[in-house]
């Protein structure tokens, strides 16, 4: 009975031991550009890699932000993307 209780117990510890490994980070939550702050307001804030990511698909899209102030508010680009030439993947303009 032993033998028993171990296997299922290994095997309940292997089944979370997956899931844990397969669970999504923080990190990995970041999918890239983010253009849901863009609500066609004259006033933005800008607060994370992705959203200014997203500016830059915007703008690269054609949108127009004359006369829009755009305020960057403390963005950390430790965890964006970058390409093989180390510059972030997308570029405003």
């Amino acid at each position: 009975m032993k033998k028993g209780m171990f296997s299922k117990l290994f095997i309940l510890l292997l089944v979370v031991g997956l899931l844990f490994a397969v669970a999504p980070t923080q990190q990995a939550q970041a999918e890239g550009p983010d253009t849901g702050w863009h609500t066609g307001d004259s006033l933005y804030k800008i607060s994370s890699a992705d959203q200014l990511a997203g500016l830059a698909q915007l703008v690269n899209e054609g949108n127009n932000f004359s006369g829009k102030t755009i305020t960057p508010t403390d963005i950390s680009l430790s965890n964006a993307s970058v390409n093989e030439n180390m510059a972030v993947s997308t570029v405003v303009g």
